[in-house]
């Protein structure tokens, strides 16, 4: 689990860096948080595909909600961590 949250930690932080410190868009936070999401959400699928297909666990609900829930924390913290270290 903690995992999860450093995953989303860590590609906050990289998104950040990609939007702000390139300048490449006008609303970075939003789509910080989507891309997040969006990274999150392919290793769900792809835990999905390895656990049914070739592992021996099924899908299991409460483990992928928690895991999206701690992917955005993660990037939600990465955007407070950068917002703590501007100020």
């Amino acid at each position: 689990m903690i995992l999860h949250f450093l995953g989303g930690f860590w590609v906050g932080l990289f998104f950040l860096y990609v939007f702000y410190v390139r300048k490449a868009i006008l609303q970075p936070l939003s789509y910080v948080v989507i891309f997040v999401l969006l990274i999150g959400l392919l290793w769900e699928l792809f835990e999905f595909y390895a656990n049914n297909y070739i592992g021996t666990y099924p899908f299991d609900i409460i483990d992928t909600t928690s895991d999206m829930f701690l992917d955005i924390f993660g990037g939600f913290c990465a955007i407070l961590y950068t917002k703590h270290e501007n100020s």
